[in-house]
């Protein structure tokens, strides 16, 4: 990356974890300035429920893309020094999967020995030992910190209410903190950059798409790696804590976000031996930003000079190779060959 006394200015919109990745690598090398209209980490990204998950189908580039982020993840760890990721692995009970590179087949006296309190079914297993699961909230706040360490400027409880532009250029932000100058924008607030880009005539083809996240009272370590089924998605970040991820249905009713936690809970009781113990603590939906493809938006928005796009589901599992390739293509300005599929010029916007 190039280096001077002159460091470039960017403004980065959204503190979740993909904004704090991309601000984090960014204040390396620009002054940055982040905004967010509620606190760091605790919009989407408080609600994901944290699965370095890579081995999952993905379509075209993307799945190439999404296959560099647990080394990207390594990188930045050691980087830190630190970073609230366990490295577990993930058991997948899922008949619609097949081994992929990096998935071992196991039998169920494998499973016995990495889950010894889960009442597996009888049948094989796949196994990826190589993923985790992170704490989406403590990285975005250490990733912002050490922004902070290098300069940037994090400004929270401060709404963007327009983006304001200059012969098809930005020019600057109307924030109820005021008016902020700005030439160079990334816009990676999640869902809101649809209604940000609106007043632009950019319809972003983006919808939000809700997700349940159930946090559990245990009083044992029940759970060792990160367990996914048909029936559940389940993992134990501490001894006290259970997170389980389920699918959402309906605003209330029998298949409403309480309704559905209250069966899921039966069935990890069910699921695993003395966990009749575990206590619901919390039911909390989470509208994660998705574009219309299932593939992120990442790049220069081609209607609006100096506008950058990052918007994406995973963002948990993308958030740290995501960081440094949109950090390398704001300061060098050459393109990363592995967003080729990502850029929005693939819609007419």
């Amino acid at each position: 990356m190039t280096t001077g006394i002159q460091r470039p200015s960017v403004v980065v919109i959204g503190a979740g974890i993909i904004g704090a990745s991309i601000a984090y690598h960014l204040s390396k090398h620009a002054q940055v300035t982040v905004i967010d209209k509620g606190q760091a980490g605790l919009g989407v990204t408080s609600q994901a429920f944290g699965w370095l998950n890579t081995t999952a189908p993905q379509p075209g580039e993307f799945a190439q893309l999404r296959g560099l982020a647990i080394a990207e993840y390594h990188r930045l760890q050691n980087e830190l020094g630190t970073a609230p990721i366990n490295w577990t692995g993930a058991l997948s009970f899922n008949q619609a999967l097949s081994p992929a590179d990096g998935v071992e087949p196991i039998d169920p006296a494998r499973v016995q020995q990495l889950e010894p309190h889960f009442k597996a079914p009888r049948q094989q297993a796949l196994f990826a030992p190589q993923e985790g699961s992170i704490d989406p909230p403590a990285m975005t706040r250490l990733l912002l910190e050490r922004a902070q360490t290098n300069g940037a400027n994090v400004l929270t409880d401060t709404q963007v209410l327009a983006i304001e532009c200059l012969d098809g250029a930005v020019a600057a932000l109307v924030t109820t903190g005021g008016l902020i100058a700005c030439e160079r924008l990334v816009l990676a607030a999640g869902t809101e950059c649809k209604a940000l880009l609106q007043p632009l005539g950019v319809t972003l083809p983006l919808h939000p798409s809700p997700s349940i996240l159930i946090r559990l009272r245990a009083h044992e370590r029940l759970v060792h790696t990160l367990i996914a089924s048909n029936e559940l998605e389940i993992r134990q970040p501490t001894p006290e804590r259970v997170l389980a991820a389920e699918d959402y249905l309906d605003a209330d009713g029998e298949n409403g976000p309480e309704a559905i936690a209250q069966r899921a809970l039966n069935t990890i009781r069910d699921s695993l031996h003395r966990g009749q113990e575990l206590e619901l603590i919390s039911t909390e939906v989470g509208w994660r930003p998705m574009p219309d493809d299932r593939i992120p938006i990442i790049g220069a928005l081609p209607a609006v000079s100096g506008l950058y796009l990052a918007v994406m589901h995973s963002g948990v599992t993308l958030a740290a190779v995501v960081g440094r390739l949109v950090a390398q293509e704001l300061i060098d300005g050459q393109l990363a060959p592995e967003l080729r599929g990502c850029r929005p010029s693939r819609f007419s916007l």
